[in-house]
């Protein structure tokens, strides 16, 4: 089962419950067609995303629960070396 991620601006902690922006309304109740329980992961600024299941869904006005927090770490544990090819005239 695939997770939707969606951007909130706004600052998040966990055991709050919030309303989407009209944006990330609209696209979660008419494309995605989630449902009243579905999980999702909500993420904001704050280095973290939040596991969140879906309370209702209005129309297009999607309210959600924010569970637990879990720090991101998105870098790679490779080391990257980068050397410039020099061509032949």
């Amino acid at each position: 089962m695939r997770l939707n991620r969606v951007y909130v601006d706004a600052a998040l902690s966990p055991g709050l419950r919030l309303e989407l922006p009209p944006a990330a309304g609209v696209h979660l109740a008419k494309v995605l067609r989630v449902r009243s329980g579905d999980e999702l992961v909500v993420f904001a600024d704050d280095g973290f995303e939040y596991r969140a299941s879906v309370e209702s869904v209005r129309g297009t006005r999607v309210a959600v629960a924010i569970g637990e927090a879990r720090a991101l770490d998105r870098e790679s544990p490779l080391a990257v070396t980068r050397v410039p090819g020099i061509a032949r005239a």
